[in-house]
């Protein structure tokens, strides 16, 4: 079963910070035990900084919780939007890796290191 709970008000994605990510945060924290999973839909242009932001909010999970977004809208034609919808309530649902995750397209990456083909983020992890 899936709910839908959307914020309020909603943000653009370029004007979030560290209360912003505290408050998804305590979301998840508070619905925490009515789930088996989180699915965070996130503007693109600090979608990494929020997953990353997450992975330390929520360092201590038993969950997943996976943070998604698209290059453009679900409304055109040739949107990655319902790719990675789908395949972040698949990655929620199925893959019980409990920690932060970012979805793109077939790329399920941990929520503190981001590759992309321009550029790499990678914030505190350590291997």
């Amino acid at each position: 079963m899936f709910q839908v709970k959307e914020c309020q008000p909603l943000l653009d994605g370029a004007s979030m910070g560290i209360d912003d990510w505290m408050r998804i945060g305590t979301e998840i924290g508070t619905a925490y035990n009515d789930y088996d999973g989180f699915v965070i839909l996130h503007g693109t242009d600090t979608l990494a900084y929020t997953s990353s932001a997450l992975s330390f909010i929520l360092e201590n999970l038993a969950k997943p919780v996976v943070v998604t977004g698209s290059q453009l809208p679900l409304r055109e034609i040739i949107s990655d939007a319902s790719n990675n919808f789908f395949g972040a309530l698949l990655c929620a649902a199925f893959i019980p890796i409990p920690s932060v995750r970012l979805v793109r397209g077939l790329f399920l990456n941990i929520g503190d290191i981001y590759l992309s083909h321009h550029w790499q983020l990678s914030n505190g992890q350590k291997y």
